[in-house]
Protein backbone atom coordinates (compact mmCIF):
# COMPACT_ATOMS: atom_id res chain seq x y z
CA UNK A 1 0.00 0.00 0.00
CA UNK A 2 1.33 3.06 -1.06
CA UNK A 3 2.08 5.97 1.58
CA UNK A 4 -0.28 8.51 1.81
CA UNK A 5 2.26 11.35 0.12
CA UNK A 6 2.35 8.92 -2.65
CA UNK A 7 -1.09 8.24 -3.19
CA UNK A 8 -2.92 10.02 -6.43
CA UNK A 9 -6.47 11.03 -5.81
CA UNK A 10 -9.15 12.14 -8.40
CA UNK A 11 -9.40 15.74 -8.86
CA UNK A 12 -12.59 17.53 -8.59
CA UNK A 13 -13.55 21.07 -9.49
CA UNK A 14 -16.27 23.45 -7.46
CA UNK A 15 -18.52 24.96 -10.02
CA UNK A 16 -19.62 27.75 -7.48
CA UNK A 17 -16.76 28.69 -5.93
CA UNK A 18 -14.08 27.80 -8.62
CA UNK A 19 -11.70 26.35 -7.01
CA UNK A 20 -10.38 22.28 -7.20
CA UNK A 21 -8.71 20.06 -5.56
CA UNK A 22 -9.46 16.06 -4.62
CA UNK A 23 -12.03 13.64 -3.98
CA UNK A 24 -11.74 10.26 -1.65
CA UNK A 25 -14.27 7.66 -1.10
CA UNK A 26 -15.88 7.21 2.72
CA UNK A 27 -16.07 3.19 3.66
CA UNK A 28 -19.38 1.88 4.96
CA UNK A 29 -17.72 0.21 7.90
CA UNK A 30 -15.37 2.86 8.94
CA UNK A 31 -16.59 6.16 7.38
CA UNK A 32 -12.98 7.62 9.40
CA UNK A 33 -10.92 5.62 7.00
CA UNK A 34 -11.15 6.55 3.31
CA UNK A 35 -10.31 4.48 0.51
CA UNK A 36 -8.17 6.16 -1.96
CA UNK A 37 -8.20 3.92 -5.07
CA UNK A 38 -8.71 6.17 -8.24
CA UNK A 39 -10.94 3.49 -10.08
CA UNK A 40 -12.93 2.87 -6.80
CA UNK A 41 -13.81 6.44 -6.53
CA UNK A 42 -14.46 6.85 -10.04
CA UNK A 43 -17.08 3.89 -9.77
CA UNK A 44 -18.83 4.98 -7.23
CA UNK A 45 -19.35 8.32 -8.67
CA UNK A 46 -20.66 6.93 -11.85
CA UNK A 47 -22.67 4.04 -9.79
CA UNK A 48 -24.68 4.08 -6.77
CA UNK A 49 -22.03 5.10 -4.22
CA UNK A 50 -22.49 8.77 -4.99
CA UNK A 51 -23.46 9.40 -1.05
CA UNK A 52 -20.00 7.66 -0.18
CA UNK A 53 -17.97 10.60 -1.96
CA UNK A 54 -16.06 12.93 -0.58
CA UNK A 55 -14.70 16.19 -1.84
CA UNK A 56 -11.72 17.79 -0.49
CA UNK A 57 -11.69 21.62 -1.13
CA UNK A 58 -8.88 23.61 0.54
CA UNK A 59 -10.99 26.97 2.52
CA UNK A 60 -9.82 30.18 1.92
CA UNK A 61 -7.77 31.77 5.39
CA UNK A 62 -11.16 34.02 5.48
CA UNK A 63 -13.32 30.74 5.48
CA UNK A 64 -11.20 29.03 8.26
CA UNK A 65 -10.70 32.35 10.28
CA UNK A 66 -14.62 32.50 10.67
CA UNK A 67 -15.71 28.73 11.06
CA UNK A 68 -12.72 28.74 13.91
CA UNK A 69 -14.64 31.67 15.23
CA UNK A 70 -18.30 30.10 15.46
CA UNK A 71 -16.60 27.43 16.71
CA UNK A 72 -15.07 29.01 19.73
CA UNK A 73 -17.80 31.27 20.64
CA UNK A 74 -15.61 34.33 19.58
CA UNK A 75 -17.44 35.45 16.49
CA UNK A 76 -16.43 37.09 13.38
CA UNK A 77 -13.62 39.72 13.37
Amino acid sequence: MPRPAQSWLPAVYCRVCGRSDWAALSPEADPQKLETSPLRIWQAAIGRDKRRLRYFISATQAEARDVLAALTDAGPR
